[in-house]
């Protein structure tokens, strides 16, 4: 490496983190979170959280930062403690960059190699891909990838990451065809729960009203024709309640595929489904 040229590698999680150049000393790691105690090597580790649960869990965490030995460091934005931590200065990383960037981990190791005149920066493991929670994360590491070409850093990103998928510009990503079809289902959806739920307030109040009559007039005994009658009443109230849940079950998923495939432009290819879509299907 050049004399007075630093490389930093910023290491994420995602599968093509094992590829970073953890044995070439030419380039730093940098990682973030209690992943980045189990690299190979981790040369500076970034925890950007400052609220802290007093559990065996994160008390663990934080006493093994705490344990970090020179020369590795641990960068904050709060003291954590320990002989190597960092404190952050972000205000004035702010104040250059500007707030809005500044949306996950990775943001802030952007941030700061910026400042530190890094001259070449990898990200490998670093996708921003998780499902909607990245919406907004992703558009803050793309601003500082777009940043670093314009002040000559170059920029390392291996060829199957998630970071080299460029979004479609507004208003072209609001105005395609799946984006109309969406909204226009959403508003479909949006006429129907309305009057489902007119149609299982009536039914309630026929319910309420037979019910309240046959208590005032026969106690708890129930004759035959009131049974069945009573019986219809609340079948309708159920069937209604079950429709208006559906109903509010298919404008959550229409809306969760409009913010993955639309806002966010994934692929809209939901893939096979698995135990893991099953466990995580994401936010609703």
């Amino acid at each position: 490496m050049t004399a007075g040229k630093r490389q930093v590698a910023i290491v994420g999680t995602s599968p093509s983190w094992k590829d970073a150049p953890f044995e070439n000393h030419d380039w730093e790691i940098w990682s973030c979170n209690a992943p980045a105690l189990d690299l190979p090597r981790c040369d500076r580790i970034f925890e950007i959280h400052r609220r802290w649960w007093d559990n065996e869990q994160d008390n663990r965490y934080l006493k093994k930062l705490r344990a970090v030995k020179a020369p590795q460091k641990v960068y904050s934005i709060i003291p954590i403690g320990g002989t190597e931590n960092v404190v952050m200065d972000r205000t004035a990383l702010f104040e250059k960059y500007g707030v809005t960037w500044f949306s996950s981990s990775f943001g802030y190791m952007l941030g700061q190699a910026f400042d530190e005149k890094v001259s070449k920066i990898g990200l490998w493991g670093v996708d921003m891909e998780s499902r909607e929670e990245y919406v907004v994360q992703q558009a803050g590491v793309r601003h500082f990838i777009d940043i670093a070409k314009l002040v000559g850093v170059e920029i390392v990103i291996p060829d199957d990451s998630m970071l080299r998928r460029q979004p479609a510009p507004y208003p072209d990503r609001f105005e395609t065809v799946q984006a109309l079809v969406f909204e226009r289902r959403a508003q479909r959806i949006h006429k129907l729960i309305e009057d489902a739920e007119d149609n299982l307030e009536n039914a309630k109040r026929w319910f309420y009203r037979h019910e309240g009559r046959i208590a005032s007039e026969k106690g708890d005994e129930l004759g035959d024709e009131e049974g069945k009658v009573h019986y219809k009443l609340e079948r309708r109230v159920l069937r209604w309640t079950a429709t208006v849940g559906r109903l509010k079950g298919g404008l959550w998923a229409t809306q969760h595929y409009k913010r993955l495939f639309v806002w966010n432009i994934l692929d809209p290819d939901p893939g096979d489904e698995t135990d893991a879509d099953i466990e995580d299907c994401g936010p609703v």
